[in-house]
């Protein structure tokens, strides 16, 4: 019902604003580093950080590419995922794959 549709739009907005730190942590790793600090001595947290926000910016689209394709399924009639109207039921779990498996490592 409605309420499903707005779930799936507020998962959107939420990965879309998730890649948006993502890169805003890179950009700000890179570009805003103290006079001579170089990427050797930044410490182990920003590292981390570093490394997370581009398995993010990876990993990040395909889920919105699914998420996107789940809510014009619904609010638009396309068939993506509906095998019926020559739609591919694997896709969704495919398009989840490239989500998740950057995810797990």
């Amino acid at each position: 019902g409605k309420r499903a549709d707005i779930w799936a739009q507020m998962i959107t907005f939420t990965e879309v604003s998730a890649l948006a730190v993502a890169v805003e942590i890179v950009v700000t790793v890179f570009k805003q580093r103290a006079p001579g600090m170089s990427l050797d001595r930044i410490p182990l947290f920003v590292w981390s950080m570093l490394v997370t926000s581009f398995l993010v910016i990876m990993a990040m689209p395909a889920i919105m590419v699914a998420s996107s394709s789940l809510i014009l399924d619904r609010l638009v009639g396309t068939h993506f995922f509906n095998p019926a109207e020559g739609g591919d039921v694997l896709l969704w779990q495919h398009l989840f794959w490239f989500f998740g498996h950057p995810e797990v490592y």
